[in-house]
């Protein structure tokens, strides 16, 4: 194994994220530690071992038909996919991409999966908490609204009443009970609405406590969290979105997401936003743009969602510098190797050699790359 290959494989063995690759049969050839971890094992124990073995049967198969796509089209496949983990249900963002020998052959597929479990078990439990929360404000609404027009036939009873006392002037101790009566009618009735306006800032301070906790899950979300309107007004975002671009929470207020890029990248953007709010979901990489002119790379997802039947675009983007750095350090090295004026070669543990450079091809007569 070349330093390059060793260092790679150190990479993908301590990466967080689940690595494997796979192959047509779906037949497990290499996983990682996070990756086994998972599954509740060790890599060791899942190499050979097909997708039916682990995961129901359904699931497998679901599976198996994307890694075959994969394969026999020879095209990468990038999308969320559930499954399931020790009978618990887990989502994760996969990216599959075909695997090909020096000839083009795919030989088989890699998966680099991203675990966002967290996320959507936080937004499904926003929306169970919204639809609470509407029900309790539809709820106290038609109470108020009832005891409104209490009040109205009420106060309309009472004119009547003032304006027979008024007309017939027949009995002046008769109209002072019949006012006291209806006195102690108004003064009921002010204390029920009374007793209503308490009921209704309860309401009020339980639908405050709910939007602190969901400022308390966005703002713990890792990342960049945000939230525009179909406007394209930023109308939600949270503290690390601050603290990445710079921008003081007034200078966020009303940005559009063109704002936060430049370059080529503003098209691109612009693409991945109207394409949300017509297919409902897409992805991109772009260098997200600092308050100092700073561009850092990102990797963004975002969603459709409706709030109270408004769309919105929900997502998150995840700082690559890391992961970019390293594949810019691996094709450097490559290139290095290429470009040597040294013949240079690489081998197996069987020591046949896997790669040459063009040195090596003229140093020893060879016209082509070996085989």
């Amino acid at each position: 194994m070349t330093e390059n290959e060793e260092k790679y494989r150190k990479l993908v063995d301590t990466s967080n994220d689940p690595i494997f690759t796979i192959n047509i049969n779906g037949e497990y050839l290499f996983m990682n530690e996070a990756a086994a971890r998972q599954l509740g094992g060790k890599p060791s124990d899942f190499h050979g071992k097909r997708l039916q073995d682990i995961f129901p049967q359904e699931l497998a198969q679901k599976h198996l038909y994307a890694i075959r796509e994969v394969i026999q089209n020879n095209k990468p496949w990038s999308g969320e996919t559930i499954t399931e983990v020790n009978g618990q249900p887990r989502w994760y963002s996969m990216n599959i991409h075909p695997v090909m020998d020096e000839s083009g052959r795919v030989l088989y597929a890699q998966s680099v999966a991203h675990e966002i479990t967290e996320l959507k078990l936080a937004q499904i439990q926003l929306e169970n908490q919204r639809k609470n929360l509407e029900g309790l404000v539809a709820e106290r609404t038609k109470e108020l609204d009832e005891k409104n027009l209490q009040l109205q036939e009420e106060i309309q009873e009472k004119a009547v009443v003032e304006e027979e006392l008024r007309a017939t002037n027949e009995d002046f101790m008769r109209e002072i009970q019949e006012r006291a009566a209806i006195e102690e009618e108004l003064r009921t009735t002010n204390e029920q609405l009374k007793n209503e306006i308490l009921k209704r800032d309860e309401v009020e301070k339980a639908l405050l406590d709910e939007k602190n906790l969901s400022e308390t899950i966005i703002n713990s979300l890792p990342g960049v969290f945000f939230m525009f309107s179909s406007q394209g007004r930023l109308v939600k975002w949270n503290q690390n979105f601050e603290d990445v671009t710079g921008f003081t929470r007034e200078e966020m207020d009303d940005r559009s997401p063109v704002d936060f890029f430049e370059g080529r990248d503003v098209e691109l953007v612009a693409g991945r936003v109207q394409e949300v709010f017509e297919k409902g979901a897409a992805q991109l990489e772009a260098k997200l743009l600092t308050k100092n002119g700073l561009k850092t790379p990102y990797y963004f997802m975002g969603r459709l969602a409706k709030i109270h039947n408004v769309p919105y675009l929900v997502g998150h983007g995840t700082d690559i510098s890391e992961l970019k750095a390293i594949q810019e350090e691996l094709s450097l090295k490559n290139l290095v190797f290429e470009s040597s004026i040294s013949a240079n070669h690489t081998s197996d543990n069987n020591s046949r050699i896997t790669h040459v450079n063009p040195a090596f091809l003229k140093l020893w007569g060879y016209k082509t790359k070996m085989k």
